[in-house]
Protein backbone atom coordinates (compact mmCIF):
# COMPACT_ATOMS: atom_id res chain seq x y z
CA UNK A 1 0.00 0.00 0.00
CA UNK A 2 0.88 3.91 -0.53
CA UNK A 3 -1.25 5.20 2.40
CA UNK A 4 -3.46 4.17 4.54
CA UNK A 5 -6.22 6.26 6.72
CA UNK A 6 -9.04 5.54 9.01
CA UNK A 7 -12.25 7.37 8.26
CA UNK A 8 -13.73 10.08 10.40
CA UNK A 9 -15.83 7.73 12.49
CA UNK A 10 -12.87 5.39 13.38
CA UNK A 11 -14.77 2.91 11.44
CA UNK A 12 -13.11 1.76 8.30
CA UNK A 13 -9.72 2.40 6.87
CA UNK A 14 -8.41 3.21 3.78
CA UNK A 15 -5.77 1.54 1.95
CA UNK A 16 -4.82 3.29 -1.37
CA UNK A 17 -2.90 0.41 -3.78
CA UNK A 18 -0.64 2.96 -5.84
CA UNK A 19 0.55 -0.37 -7.75
CA UNK A 20 -2.90 -1.33 -9.32
CA UNK A 21 -3.22 1.31 -12.02
CA UNK A 22 -6.94 1.61 -13.04
CA UNK A 23 -7.83 -1.58 -10.86
CA UNK A 24 -8.16 -2.52 -6.70
CA UNK A 25 -7.43 1.42 -6.45
CA UNK A 26 -8.30 1.48 -2.68
CA UNK A 27 -9.48 -1.09 -0.33
CA UNK A 28 -11.47 -0.58 2.19
CA UNK A 29 -11.18 -2.65 5.88
CA UNK A 30 -13.00 -2.79 9.14
CA UNK A 31 -11.01 -1.00 11.95
CA UNK A 32 -11.66 -3.31 14.53
CA UNK A 33 -11.51 -6.52 12.22
CA UNK A 34 -9.34 -5.66 9.52
CA UNK A 35 -11.60 -7.74 7.32
CA UNK A 36 -12.10 -6.01 4.03
CA UNK A 37 -15.19 -4.33 3.22
CA UNK A 38 -15.23 -2.86 -0.09
CA UNK A 39 -13.15 -1.46 -3.14
CA UNK A 40 -13.03 1.36 -5.09
CA UNK A 41 -11.73 1.06 -8.36
CA UNK A 42 -10.97 4.13 -11.21
CA UNK A 43 -8.68 4.58 -13.92
CA UNK A 44 -5.24 5.48 -12.66
CA UNK A 45 -3.32 5.33 -9.59
CA UNK A 46 -4.36 5.85 -5.82
CA UNK A 47 -2.00 7.98 -3.76
CA UNK A 48 -3.45 9.52 -0.80
CA UNK A 49 -7.23 9.93 0.68
CA UNK A 50 -8.90 12.47 3.17
CA UNK A 51 -12.15 12.64 4.29
CA UNK A 52 -14.88 15.59 4.51
CA UNK A 53 -15.98 16.79 7.91
CA UNK A 54 -18.90 14.44 8.26
CA UNK A 55 -17.22 11.65 6.30
CA UNK A 56 -19.60 11.46 3.37
CA UNK A 57 -17.13 11.78 1.04
CA UNK A 58 -13.52 10.45 0.43
CA UNK A 59 -11.10 12.32 -1.62
CA UNK A 60 -8.27 10.02 -3.25
CA UNK A 61 -5.47 12.06 -5.10
CA UNK A 62 -5.01 10.15 -8.34
CA UNK A 63 -1.63 10.11 -9.64
CA UNK A 64 -1.62 9.24 -13.20
CA UNK A 65 -4.59 11.27 -14.50
CA UNK A 66 -3.44 14.41 -12.13
CA UNK A 67 -7.12 14.73 -10.42
CA UNK A 68 -9.16 14.08 -7.33
CA UNK A 69 -11.17 11.49 -7.55
CA UNK A 70 -14.45 12.11 -5.18
CA UNK A 71 -15.74 8.53 -3.80
CA UNK A 72 -19.34 8.15 -1.69
CA UNK A 73 -18.34 6.34 1.34
CA UNK A 74 -21.32 4.75 1.89
CA UNK A 75 -21.63 3.24 -1.97
CA UNK A 76 -18.08 3.19 -2.42
CA UNK A 77 -18.38 4.90 -6.03
CA UNK A 78 -16.31 7.68 -7.48
CA UNK A 79 -18.73 10.66 -8.17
Amino acid sequence: PKSVATSPDGRTLWVCNFGYEGRKNVYVYDATTLARVGLVEFRGNAVEVAFSRDGEHAYVSNFARGVLEVVDTKRLEVL
